[in-house]
């Protein structure tokens, strides 16, 4: 097959691509709620369109902006967890050929009984201590792998595989976060871009889809149906087109936009989470009482 034809047939696989987008985007479109917030359903598309070129990083990206347009907490995890699940599931069905079970299996195995106490944290403490600590290694690893280049191949331990795996399941029941330790545990060992798809794409849907029961069971009246109606057809129609950029990208190309949006993820988990720091009351004894003061105050 010669270069002319190449082209052509990569051109008629995007037509495709996008022909099945728009398949998916005019009912979306035709049954839009009067009612749904459009700056919601933005952050949606744009996290789902770059998270599906690198396959993960859904929830940091739309996590901190849906958070500052959402009241309840509880309601954005469950949108970020429910969008993707569903970004996630297209990426392993497309990828299902190339895919790892066996070497997967350590990291599930460490991330399953994980997920839980992430979900328990999640109803029980607040999370700025925690975006703020997550942010700050994934903004210090990004930016030590950008400024170093792509690491050298080396061998993996299978205990080392599973305390990653029980990391990550940590932080999705926490925060929808089950990819990130697994990601950068990937760039460390230096993979290909289809060897780290392969590994942790089925790895975060399967902690997502644990972390959604275990959300379902603690608080069955966070779902809605404009979650499933909207925003998942929505995230999907991004996917396809992310997908189809990933598959054009070239090694070092991948590991570039793999890092560069692990650097503004730890951003946005940092910033929010220190400012809400920046603003919480202190505590202030006077006459023997606790009084609450603006961290501010002298």
């Amino acid at each position: 097959m010669d270069r002319s034809q190449v082209e052509f047939a990569r051109a008629r696989k995007l037509r495709r691509w996008v022909g099945f987008g728009g398949f998916v985007a005019l009912p979306v479109l035709l049954s839009w709620p009067l009612d749904a917030d459009p700056r919601v359903a933005a952050v949606v598309f744009v996290a789902a369109l770059t998270s599906s070129i690198i396959g993960f990083a859904f929830a940091a990206l739309a996590g901190a902006p849906l958070l500052l347009l959402a009241d309840d907490p509880l309601q954005t995890v469950t949108v970020v967890v429910a969008c993707s699940i569903a970004t996630q599931a297209y990426g392993v069905w497309s990828l299902r050929r190339s895919l790892a079970w066996r070497a997967l299996l350590p990291f599930v195995a460490g991330g399953m009984p994980a997920v839980p106490a992430g979900v328990w944290l999640l109803a029980h403490t607040p999370s700025t201590g925690f975006a703020l600590g997550l942010g700050l290694l994934v903004t210090l690893y990004a930016a030590y792998r950008l400024w170093n280049g792509e690491a050298r191949p080396r061998r993996s331990r299978r205990w080392l595989e599973v305390v990653v795996g029980a990391l990550g399941g940590v932080a999705g029941g926490f925060a929808g976060l089950s990819g990130m330790f697994l990601v950068m545990w990937c760039g460390m060992r230096g993979l290909t871009k289809e060897c780290q798809r392969s590994l942790y794409q089925p790895y975060i849907l399967a902690m997502q889809v644990e972390a959604l029961a275990c959300l379902c069971f603690q608080a069955p009246g966070a779902f809605s149906s404009e979650i499933f109606l909207l925003y998942v057809p929505l995230a999907l129609v991004a996917a396809s087109a992310g997908l189809a950029i990933f598959r054009r990208l070239s090694g070092r190309q991948f590991h570039l936009a793999v890092n560069v949006v692990l650097l503004a993820s730890g951003i946005a988990l940092v910033g929010p989470a220190a400012l809400a720091l920046g603003v919480q009351p202190e505590a202030e004894t006077v006459g023997g009482d606790q009084r609450l003061r603006p961290a501010g105050d002298a």
